[in-house]
């Protein structure tokens, strides 16, 4: 299992320059967008970066960090901060299903 130090994950700043200036992909732009919503709305005071919300995401998971196990996470939360980390995960769990959307309609 690779460690989140061995990863190569995209910057926050790259992440905004790529919504803000590829033009090749709506698919890629709408999901760059997504993660952005989660690395914004996640409720961990200082974090900036998506690596940092992985690293937070795998302190939520219990098990391997998927998808399936995003959607097992809790749905509603009270206001406050866990109301946020339903925001992020939804962000995350639109990111995933975007590219299928068209091929259901």
């Amino acid at each position: 299992m690779a460690t989140d130090d061995s990863l190569e994950i995209i910057s926050y700043a790259n992440l905004c320059e790529a919504i803000e200036n590829d033009l090749t992909s709506k698919n890629f732009k709408t999901a760059a967008e997504f993660l952005s919503n989660a690395v914004e709305d996640w409720p961990t005071l200082d974090l900036r970066e998506p690596l940092e919300l992985l690293k937070e995401l795998r302190r939520e998971v219990k098990g391997k960090l998927t998808f399936a196990n995003l959607e097992k996470l809790p749905k509603h939360q009270d206001l406050g901060p866990g109301q946020w980390k339903v925001e992020a995960l939804n962000a995350l769990l639109e990111m995933h299903i975007f590219p299928n959307i068209d091929e259901e309609l």
